[in-house]
């Protein structure tokens, strides 16, 4: 792929809607496209949150994976996707792993030219917080539905 094509692309993202095509060339030129087979991490748990990644093509499963006798598939995610923003808005370390379910094809953003391109474009920075207020939700849900399945559980026991 060339940058005017992964430019295209990037229009699809809803995050980057509000990027003109000067943006997304030059966001397309300093990014790394990178291409991931079926199994291969993206980032690892506690790696630094160097860069963003965007899904261009394929599906990836976010994972806890630190004790490997205890892995939690906590989402799949597919294409049109940013991926790895919330380590880059904190400067704190991966907190989940990412892997390729399937072929997988993606631009690495790094952290510094992601933050950029956010703080110079209001329109950007709202996405960012509509998709983040998402993220929070659905991990609310998530841990709802744990709750309750724990909850079952040891009711179950407390039957038995």
């Amino acid at each position: 792929m060339d940058i005017y094509e992964n430019a295209e692309q990037l229009k699809n993202i809803p995050l980057l809607s509000g990027c003109d095509n000067a943006q997304l060339k030059l966001l397309a030129f300093t990014s790394e496209a990178l291409a991931f087979n079926p199994g291969d991490y993206l980032f690892k748990i506690n790696d630094s949150s160097d860069s963003v990644y965007v899904i261009l093509e394929g599906e990836v499963d976010v994972v806890r994976d630190e004790n490997p006798d205890n892995i939690t598939k906590l989402a799949t995610i597919g294409k049109n996707n940013i991926m790895g923003e919330m380590g880059v808005f904190l400067n704190v370390p991966r907190t989940a792993s990412l892997i390729a379910a399937e072929e997988v094809k993606a631009l690495r953003i790094p952290a510094n030219r992601f933050l950029k391109l956010v703080t110079q474009n209001a329109d950007i920075a709202l996405e960012v917080m509509r998709q983040l207020s998402k993220k929070i939700v659905f991990t609310s849900e998530l841990a709802v539905e744990s709750q309750t399945e724990l909850r079952d559980l040891q009711e179950a026991q407390n039957e038995a």
